[in-house]
Order: structure tokens, then sequence, then C-alpha cells
């Protein structure tokens, strides 16, 4: 069973958060440890949103798999994006949400509980 997640990042201007699906290989051996080898700047988290959902995840962002061609956003009552991004995930049934925050991974299952990042 593939495991899937959610990939995201805080708008600095606005209570939004952008987000992509990627549909397997979701979890912080993989995905995680991609995501903070490769997309350790935000420009480089924006260019990942900017393709969309996806199948998977590669080291670079051209060359992910396409699941859909369109981001989601979240909106949220201010200083509540996590709470707001956790409670989406386990509606979703998604087992592990990823947001980038002041330059770094944050990590969440299913539960909610935090989830290590592999260090790059």
């Amino acid at each position: 069973m593939p495991v899937r997640a959610f990939i995201g990042m805080p708008l600095r201007t606005r209570n939004i958060i952008r987000y992509v699906y990627l549909n397997a290989d979701g979890d912080p051996q993989k995905a995680g440890a991609i995501l903070a080898a490769f997309y350790d700047t935000e420009e480089k988290v924006e260019r990942l949103l900017a393709r969309g959902d996806l199948s998977r995840l590669h080291q670079n962002a051209m060359r992910c798999g396409l699941y859909n061609e369109a981001a989601s956003t979240l909106a949220f009552a201010a200083g509540k994006g996590i709470e707001a991004f956790k409670r989406l995930q386990k509606e979703e049934i998604i087992d592990y949400g990823y947001l980038f925050i002041n330059d770094k991974w944050m990590c969440w299952d299913r539960k909610g509980d935090e989830a290590a990042v592999p260090d790059k």
C-alpha cells in the first residue's frame, strides 16, 4: 500500500498554506530524506509546489512524477496553520504531512505526532 503525504509551505503574505499531494513513498526515510537534502530553501520548495500533485518525489523538481497539475491551498486563522494542516491530513487519511517552516522541514504522522525528518 502506498504511503501518501502532503508537502506544503505557508505563504508569507497571508494565512494560507500551499501544498501538494504525494501519492507514494511519503514516509520520512524516503520523502523526508529527499526534502531535507534537496529542498532546503523557500525557492526550491516553491519550485516543487509549482509542479502540482506528485506521483513520486525526485531530487530534481522537474523530474518528479506528475499526478495532477494543480497545487492546493488551505486558508487558516492566524496562528492556526499547523493545526489546520494536521486536521486536513487526518480528514484525508494522509500518512505524513510535511511543512517547510523557518527554513526547516517539520513532519507529522496521521495521528498528529511529530515524526523526525532525516538530516541532510
